[in-house]
């Protein structure tokens, strides 16, 4: 393993990790029982800031079912390339104010 961080993190010797290579897909994080419905409160939540969400999950879809469950966020982390240059317009929806 290889840091190609500027400048690079620190790789103690030995250090041996897993990673889960995927090719076009997407992580979704779910984060249940915030006790709000702020964005800040699921930035600011000891799960999301610990990096402990209750469920992930890999997909090709940055979609959510309808009324999935109250009082939770959900973070999505990947890279979307379009198929071809143009102009894209991404929506976002949400039942409570961001």
């Amino acid at each position: 393993m290889q840091d190609t961080a500027t400048p690079p993190n620190l790789i103690a010797p030995d250090t041996q990790r897993s990673f889960l290579q995927t090719q076009g897909g997407i992580t979704r994080r779910e984060f249940h029982d915030l006790g709000g419905s702020l964005l800040a409160d699921l930035t600011t939540h000891a799960k999301f800031t610990g990096n402990q969400p209750d469920v992930t999950a890999f997909t090709t879809s940055l979609e959510t079912p309808v009324d999935a469950r109250e009082s939770y966020g959900v973070q999505f982390l990947g890279h979307v390339t379009a198929p071809v240059t143009g102009d894209y317009r991404i929506y976002m929806t949400s039942l409570s104010l961001l």
